[in-house]
């Protein structure tokens, strides 16, 4: 943290900037002006999540092309997406419930569509 006083004079202490607890921390940064005696505190407001209780939930699931089934459900892990005979790539965008997550898997897929006479089995091709 870096701190400047307006007065170059003036100096400070930060009281309570250490051995944070999970949840709410408070840090005060007294500053004594120049004539050492008036001082004014400043209060800072920390507050510490659990990393282990936010949530690995999706706020939102979607794709640019086609119709996703079932319909987004943030309880529901497994999708089909149904698009039309001609579509050849499609947009996945997903969101996470807990702003501290990260969402991995979305992007542009590439729909690699073969007839039954055809060897290859690849449909999407990321």
């Amino acid at each position: 943290m870096e701190i400047e006083t307006q007065d170059e004079g003036a100096t400070y202490e930060v009281i309570g900037n250490e051995n944070f607890k999970l949840g709410q921390n408070e840090v005060i940064i007294r500053v004594t002006a120049s004539d050492g005696v008036t001082q004014k505190d400043h209060k800072i407001i920390i507050f510490v999540q659990d990393l282990n209780t936010g949530s690995n939930y999706l706020l939102s699931l979607a794709v640019n092309r086609g119709t996703l089934s079932p319909s987004f459900d943030k309880e529901v892990q497994v999708y089909e997406v149904t698009v039309p005979y001609l579509v050849n790539e499609i947009e996945v965008t997903a969101s996470p419930e807990d702003a501290m997550a990260q969402v991995t898997g979305t992007g542009k897929y590439s729909l690699n569509v073969r007839r039954k006479h055809n060897c290859s089995k690849s449909y999407i091709d990321r």
